[in-house]
């Protein structure tokens, strides 16, 4: 059953805004080539008897109450639902986890729900598999326009390709039991950090071999072929 709140916000001709961080985050998304899935919740969100992030009118805004209590800018929105590509969710999740994201009041990724509150450490189950966030409602203008979580790196350049061969490696070692279908997502990603910490380790010293010569560049192909350029 819809909230007071509702009628008044659609009365008003259903004014929102969407909250700096939250259209930072969509913004980024669509540069990177991951899907939007929404800001603004749909009818059953909004009619809710219990309106949450997805409502300009919402009951579990933190830590100021939303509609705001006058003005202009009464109505926000502090939420979005993108699609978990690309390891966008683990990087995010990442980044709160350290600290860097005070914007941030919870993140749903991975059927896992993490809280601000908690350190973002553990996460308890959820049913969605896309990336929701929300943001604080005392965050509304926060500029986060030099955020960016997947480092800089040009998504466009890394082809389809490109994903399923890390993929193929990793489940070659053992190290991913999912599909090869080219998304980096939350499996992957906890692969691709299982295999890096394991690997990474320092084993026993082998024989150091003959003395020879350096060559100054080498590549390393996604199939393992190495290059001497020198």
């Amino acid at each position: 059953m819809a909230t007071s709140a509702y009628y008044t916000w659609d009365n008003l001709g259903r004014p929102y805004k969407v909250a700096a961080p939250i259209r930072h985050m969509v913004a980024y998304a669509k540069a990177n080539g991951i899907a939007i899935l929404g800001t603004i919740g749909n009818e059953a969100h909004l009619t809710k008897s219990w309106p949450e992030d997805h409502t300009p009118y919402s009951y579990t805004a933190q830590p100021t109450k939303l509609p705001l209590s006058s003005g202009t800018d009464r109505y926000w929105v502090c939420a979005c639902d993108l699609k978990n590509s690309k390891g966008l969710g683990g990087a995010i999740l990442r980044d709160a986890r350290a600290g860097r994201l005070p914007w941030l009041k919870y993140i749903n990724v991975g059927y896992k729900h993490y809280v601000c509150s908690d350190g973002f450490k553990s996460g308890r189950d959820n049913p969605d598999e896309h990336i929701h966030l929300s943001s604080f409602s005392d965050e509304l203008h926060t500029d986060i326009s030099g955020y960016d979580p997947l480092g800089g790196t040009d998504m466009d350049a890394l082809t389809e390709k490109n994903f399923k061969a890390i993929q193929t490696v990793l489940k070659r070692l053992g190290f991913y039991d999912g599909a090869i279908d080219a998304d980096l997502g939350d499996k992957s990603q906890a692969a691709l950090e299982k295999a890096w910490r394991q690997v990474g380790q320092q084993g026993p010293k082998g024989d150091p071999g003959k003395d020879g010569r350096t060559p100054s560049m080498i590549t390393i192909s996604m199939d393992g072929k190495v290059t001497d350029w020198s």
